[in-house]
């Protein structure tokens, strides 16, 4: 008598199949975070402070990690919250400022321990007093069309205070107000 098993086999092509969509997806991968590696972007500092109205410049200090040299061709931001609405990146900064191309080990820091100019941040005249954030990327690559991202998004943050004359003036109102409220109880207590 002859036995039959009716047990269904995986075609070997599967198994293959995804191990080659694995090693893909992991190639894919290590492509775009050697991309992101590219540059190292340190801000000095990573936050500054301004009023209404003000234009604030971020410094930099930019190090090509690669062995090639990079194209730096844009910047990329990301606007956290309510700083959409009340931040205006500034890339004239950057384009005037920071070099095309970084040679291989090369660092921008435009002659400075505190970095190079990298980008400006415009606040609104309207901006509420806060702290915002968001992220600034590089774009570029191997050519001056490249257009991927070459450096980690870094965070930075703008505080909008408010004017000193401004501050001033509530001190004084304050200052003002409360020995008035107090004489005012002990008039009423007598």
């Amino acid at each position: 008598m002859t036995r039959f098993s009716f047990r269904p086999r995986r075609p070997r092509f599967l198994a293959t199949a995804a191990a080659l969509l694995l090693c893909s997806v992991a190639a894919v991968a290590i492509t775009a975070t050697a991309a992101r590696a590219q540059i190292n972007v340190t801000l000095t500092p990573d936050t500054m402070s301004g009023q209404r109205g003000d234009s604030l410049v971020f410094s930099a200090i930019l190090t090509n990690t690669s062995n090639s040299t990079v194209f730096l061709n844009d910047l990329f931001f990301t606007l956290t919250g309510a700083a959409g609405t009340y931040l205006t990146p500034d890339t004239n900064v950057f384009f005037a400022n920071v070099p095309g191309t970084l040679d291989p080990g090369q660092t921008y820091d435009n002659g400075m321990a505190s970095g190079g100019s990298f980008f400006g941040i415009n606040i609104a005249s309207f901006a509420p007093d806060g702290t915002y954030s968001g992220t600034v990327t590089i774009l570029g690559g191997a050519d001056q069309n490249a257009t991927g991202p070459i450096s980690a998004a870094t965070t930075f943050n703008v505080t909008v205070a408010p004017e000193p004359g401004t501050l001033g003036l509530i001190v004084a109102a304050g200052g003002a107000g409360i020995p008035g409220l107090v004489l005012t109880r002990r008039r009423r207590r007598n």
